[in-house]
C-alpha cells in the first residue's frame, strides 16, 4: 500500500496542468503592477504600459478623483493621484487629457484610464507586454494581479477564461 500511496504523490505534480508562473514572471508583475491612491487613500491597481510612464488602470479605480459641480456634474477638479510600488516609493501621476474631455465617455463605458507619472520614479519599473485579444480563447488559463479593494498586499490569481464577450451577440 505504502508503494502504490507513493508512487500517487509522485504522478500527481505530472497530472497537474498547473505550473508555476516562475521567479523571472513574479520579479516583472513586482516591478509593473502598482497600487493606485486617491488623496492617499488606496483605491485600486494599475501596471506600466510603456516605458515613459503610462500607468494602465480602470476608471471605477479613479473616479473617485473626479471633483464635480453639484448642480452641473461638470468638471471642475481632480484630487491628488499616485502610485505605489511594492517597495513603499511613492510618485505622483495625472490622468491622460483626452479621457479628462472627448474620450470620457469611452473610459467611462469600457471602464479604462491611462495615467502618467509626474516625476520619473527612483524604482526600476517594467513594462508588461499586452497581448491581442484574438490569441485568447474561451477556456484559457488567464491570471490576475493587483491591489483588490486597495488592500497592502499584492495578490495573483489564476483562473479560465469562460467567456470572451462580444458586442455582436445579442444578450436578450
Amino acid at each position: 500500500m505504502k508503494n502504490i500511496l507513493l508512487l500517487f504523490f509522485a504522478l500527481i505534480p505530472m497530472l497537474s496542468n498547473s505550473q508555476s508562473l516562475g521567479a523571472d514572471r513574479i520579479e516583472n508583475i513586482n516591478k509593473s503592477v502598482v497600487r493606485i491612491l486617491i488623496d492617499s487613500v488606496p483605491s485600486g491597481t494599475g501596471f506600466f504600459v510603456h516605458k515613459d510612464g503610462w500607468v494602465a488602470t480602470c476608471h471605477h479605480v479613479i473616479e473617485s478623483a473626479y471633483i464635480r459641480d453639484s448642480l452641473t456634474n461638470g468638471l471642475v477638479g481632480l484630487k491628488k493621484i499616485q502610485i505605489e510600488f511594492q517597495n513603499g516609493e511613492i510618485v505622483e501621476t495625472g490622468i491622460m487629457t483626452y479621457l479628462l474631455n472627448d474620450g470620457y465617455k469611452n473610459s467611462f463605458s469600457y471602464d479604462y484610464s491611462l495615467l502618467k507619472v509626474q516625476t520619473e520614479p527612483k524604482t526600476n519599473y517594467r513594462v508588461l507586454k499586452i497581448g491581442k485579444w484574438s490569441d485568447v480563447n474561451d477556456g484559457d488559463e488567464i491570471y490576475s494581479c493587483g491591489y483588490p479593494l486597495g488592500i497592502k498586499q499584492r495578490f495573483i490569481s489564476k483562473g479560465i477564461l469562460s467567456t470572451k464577450w462580444s458586442d455582436t451577440i445579442p444578450l436578450f
